[in-house]
């Protein structure tokens, strides 16, 4: 019983991080013919950068998750029979 509990507990945490890790933008790196010519694609994709959460902020969310979930493992570890 404890150990569906840790297991499952486990699996939607790993979820979560995954979630929380796809919303970081990752950067973008311009070709001097973007610079030039698309400079209305780069204006727009840097108001998006500075509207998105910040990634400080979800990097600390996944960090915590990864805490969680090792709190967990080792919970699931003590309460198994030796």
């Amino acid at each position: 019983m404890l150990k569906q509990y840790y297991a499952e507990k486990i699996a939607e945490l790993k979820e979560e991080k995954q979630r929380t890790e796809s919303q970081i933008i990752p950067y973008k790196h311009f070709t001097l013919f973007d610079r030039i010519f698309r400079r209305k694609e780069i204006r727009e994709y840097n108001n998006e950068v500075a509207n998105s959460t910040p990634i400080y902020t979800l990097k600390s969310e996944i960090a915590k998750i990864e805490e969680e979930i090792n709190r967990l493992e080792q919970e699931k570890k003590v309460g198994e029979p030796t």
